[in-house]
């Protein structure tokens, strides 16, 4: 690998062909960034965050196909550690900086504990893939391609189990409620 020494100087990128080479490289780049976050929605609005970014900066670099897809893995990372984040905050049901708060009465312990024992029941008579799929999104915050490959099972297949412990769960609630 050759050292960067003053006979290889960097050369300044010209704000028109930084824009040239992100437009010659959308295509690419929605597909690349599609491949590491498995959502072509979120990979379009990525990739326009490069746009942005890589349009408005002063760049220095001598190969900006390079510049424009490293930005773009960092960019996808930061996403996906977002993410994570966002969920473990909704798995845990509290924000950061909200304080554990237990006042429960011992009365509404009673009903919350009998409500979760009945919902225990109620999961117990569903199918047991269903119940297991269910689980695995909800509780432990799988997304649907996880549990497929977890279980070897197609998307499709996984959304109908989820839809149809949703409507049970549901229907269960109206008949708690009454």
């Amino acid at each position: 690998m050759p050292v960067m020494s003053e006979a290889m100087p960097i050369e300044r990128v010209e704000d028109a062909t930084i824009v040239r080479a992100l437009i010659d490289s959308r295509h690419d780049l929605v597909r690349f960034l599609t491949s590491r976050l498995f959502c072509r929605a979120t990979a379009e609005d990525i990739a326009q965050d490069v746009f942005i970014r890589l349009s408005t900066a002063e760049v220095d670099a001598l190969h900006p196909r390079r510049l424009i897809f490293r930005t773009a893995a960092n960019l996808a990372s930061n996403h996906c550690r977002d993410e994570r984040r966002r969920a473990e905050i909704r798995r845990d049901g509290l924000a950061p900086e909200q304080p554990v708060v237990n006042d429960l009465h011992p009365e509404r312990f009673a009903i919350a504990r009998d409500a979760l024992w009945r919902l225990a029941e109620e999961l117990a008579t569903w199918p047991a893939r269903t119940r297991e799929i269910f689980i695995l999104n909800r509780y432990d915050g799988l997304t649907q391609r996880e549990i497929g490959e977890r279980l070897s099972l197609s998307s499709t297949s996984i959304e109908r189990h989820l839809a149809r412990a949703i409507l049970k769960l549901a229907s269960w609630a109206a008949r708690e409620q009454a």
